[in-house]
Order: C-alpha cells, then structure tokens, then sequence
C-alpha cells in the first residue's frame, strides 16, 4: 500500500448527483497514475512497485493519509477539517485491517508524522539504518504490516534522485531480506 499526503484537489466541485458519477469515472479511468507521466508522484510509486520485484503495474493499492485536501486545491486542508476527520473518520486503519498489504510505504515527509499517529494510535515512528529520522523511518504499529515505512514525498525526492532512489533501495533490501 502505497500512502500519500492528501487528494491532489478535485477535477471539479461536487455538487450534484451527476458531479459524484463524473468523479467516481475519473478514479476508474485513473489505472494508478499510468498516464500521469509528469507528475512528481507517480512515475517514483510504479519505480518502487517494479523495485519489489513485480511485474504487474497493478497490483497496489493508493491511499492518503488525509482523506479530504483544500477545497479545489491541492495541499493539506485546514486543521480542523483534519480533527474533524480525524474524530469523525478516521478509517485508514480499517482500510489497512481489510486490505492486509504486505508492505505499507508512507511518502508524507515527517511534517505529515503526527497525522500518522492519529490514523495509528500505537505508531512509533523510529530511525531506519544511518538515515536521519526525518528522512527515512520504519513506522512499528499493530495496525500496519512490519515493513511499513515512510520518506519523503515524490515531490521532495525529484529534487535528489539520486538520494531518492538509494532510500527506495534501502527499504526494499528491508522487505526482500525479510522473504
């Protein structure tokens, strides 16, 4: 499972009926991203599905750690959207329970830490090899599978591929070494 920050805004406001259906037939026709070659996210989430070894473009599941973005906007809402979700739903762990993924990879950055533990209220947030935590961390919960880790966001990591790409690798030696 494939974590991301928050809803990268919304095609058009909902206001109708007819508004949900175009919205939900934009996520069918979505296929993860595939034709999204430009954006900063998914191009690094195929890279670190293909990194684990599989062939089929298809088999991940992408959530967000924040259901609900700005209003027509991409970016973190306002805080109290966040507490109302948070009080009101707060189902990511469900979706985890349901799903049972394998590995759960959280490109949030640190500053997206404390939404992590509202979403997982055992989550500790540790250091993973010589990386400095708020670079790289293994999140231990027992909501989440073991190999559950969070990095920065694709948005951050296109600026140090390189870097990026070596951190990908390191969690990925994590999850084969455990097989």
């Amino acid at each position: 499972m494939v974590v991301g920050q928050e809803t990268y805004g919304w095609d058009n406001p909902i206001r109708t009926l007819n508004d949900i259906e175009m919205s939900m037939a934009g996520y069918k026709n979505f296929n993860l991203g595939q034709n999204r070659s430009k954006s900063n996210f998914w191009p690094w989430v195929h890279e670190f599905n293909m990194l684990l070894g599989n062939p089929d473009n298809y088999c991940f599941v992408w959530n967000n750690i924040l259901k609900f973005g700005k209003d027509c906007d991409k970016g973190r809402p306002v805080q109290d959207v966040t507490d109302q979700e948070n009080r009101y739903f707060n189902v990511l762990a469900n979706e985890v329970s349901i799903l049972k993924p394998d590995v759960c990879i959280f490109l949030t950055g640190p500053n997206y830490d404390k939404d992590i533990k509202a979403k997982f209220d055992d989550a500790e947030i540790i250091p993973l090899g010589d990386y400095p935590i708020r670079e790289v961390a293994q999140i231990k919960s027992s909501h989440l599978p073991i190999h559950s880790y969070r990095t920065y966001h694709p948005g951050y990591g296109n600026r140090y591929t390189e870097w990026y790409h070596k951190v990908f690798e390191s969690i990925i030696e994590r999850v084969i070494s455990d097989k």
